[in-house]
């Protein structure tokens, strides 16, 4: 939902056959499709920007994303239970690619009591039930 918006963007601003070129696995992976259709660098760091922009405010104003919403929960900050500040929000976003370079740190909420993963450890957050 994020996603479509930040798409359409990025076809008005960098043209229609940008929304064809590799994606992110197909560079990491050396993918033919990299070599004859590469990214523009500009695009790609642009689409992260937006997407963390969004997130992180959506996350601020209404503690919550649209698939949050549709679940029932909410990000908040894990002391006060309250809407989390910036740059606590900033560092849940970043702490998101470490938990998907890890694999494990999705998984870590798993074993807590407190169900909390690798990038709600680091910024200082949790996803409480909506009440």
């Amino acid at each position: 939902m994020i996603g479509l918006p930040i798409s359409l963007i990025l076809t008005a601003t960098f043209g229609y056959d940008q929304m064809h070129t590799a994606g992110a696995i197909d560079v990491i992976t050396h993918n033919q499709a990299a070599l004859r259709n590469s990214p523009n660098p500009l695009s790609s760091i642009l689409q992260i920007i937006l997407f963390m922009a969004i997130t992180v405010e959506l996350w601020h104003r209404y503690t919550q994303t649209p698939g949050k919403k549709l679940a029932r929960i909410c990000v908040v900050d894990a002391i006060t239970l309250k809407r989390a500040p910036y740059w606590k929000l900033f560092l849940r976003f970043i702490g998101y690619f470490f938990s998907l370079i890890s694999i494990v740190g999705f998984f870590i909420g798993f074993f807590r009591n407190d169900k909390r993963c690798l990038h709600d450890l680091l910024s200082g957050t949790a996803v409480i039930r909506e009440a």
